[in-house]
């Protein structure tokens, strides 16, 4: 595998720089027609990353799904999925566009695994635009995060891979670095979006960036830096 440790930005450097996506598992790059779609899939209205469902591969003029992934974030969120030995979990689902990145990931390793994505508010255009996107790979769970964490963690499961972004907030992302060793297996990653934004500690009820510094237990290393997304893995 492949760290990038001279990616790691301190606070005052934030959003100063969006480094590339760059593989952590050693693989041919891109993966396959997903990951290469997802290279150029940039909308013209935001200048992130833009889907439509049905399907992510679908070119055609259409809705896209509401979300917030610069492409070198969903590259490595795709890559991350894909290569992930088991179950993933996802905080935050909003409107299911990292979601759909995930699902598809995992669908297109032809592994038999699931994606838990937890959200705080039920949000049926989400559900619809997994249908859509034909994922049947998926578990949503209304509720909050930290609840959720502590009903995993009694029920003993256990996840490969974890995208956090539930929350910008210091607490909600500090409380899930803490619970995060309980819930994934050694080896695991996790990434968390908007670790790299120039609002971490500038804005109110912002700052990513500090939470996982103070909440992430020493067991997980810093592996680097891509888009805005700052990715551990968890080395017990």
């Amino acid at each position: 595998m492949f760290s990038h440790p001279e990616t790691f930005l301190s606070a005052d450097k934030l959003g100063t720089v969006y480094p590339p996506h760059r593989p952590t598992f050693d693989h041919e790059s891109p993966i396959n027609a997903h990951q290469t779609f997802l290279k150029t899939a940039l909308s013209p209205t935001t200048g992130l990353l833009r889907l439509t469902a049905p399907g992510l591969l679908d070119h055609a003029d259409g809705t896209e799904i509401v979300g917030f992934l610069r492409i070198d974030d969903a590259l490595k969120l795709y890559e991350l999925a894909y290569f992930a030995r088991g179950d993933v979990l996802e905080l935050g689902t909003y409107y299911a566009l990292s979601t759909c990145v995930v699902g598809q990931a995992i669908a297109d390793s032809n592994r038999q695994s699931r994606l838990l994505t937890i959200d705080i508010e039920h949000r049926p255009e989400a559900e619809e635009n997994m249908r859509k996107c034909g994922l049947t790979n998926i578990d949503v769970w209304t509720l909050d995060a930290t609840v959720a964490l502590s009903q995993l963690v009694n029920a003993g499961r256990r996840f490969t891979f974890a995208f956090i972004d539930h929350s910008h907030c210091y607490g909600p992302v500090r409380e899930a670095c803490v619970q995060l060793s309980r819930v994934l297996e050694p080896g695991s990653f996790a990434l968390f979006h908007d670790w790299n934004d120039p609002r971490n500690g500038k804005e109110v009820d912002y700052d990513v960036h500090a939470a996982t510094l103070d909440g992430l237990p020493q067991s997980f290393t810093f592996y680097g830096v891509y888009g805005c997304t700052g990715l551990y893995r968890y080395q017990p």
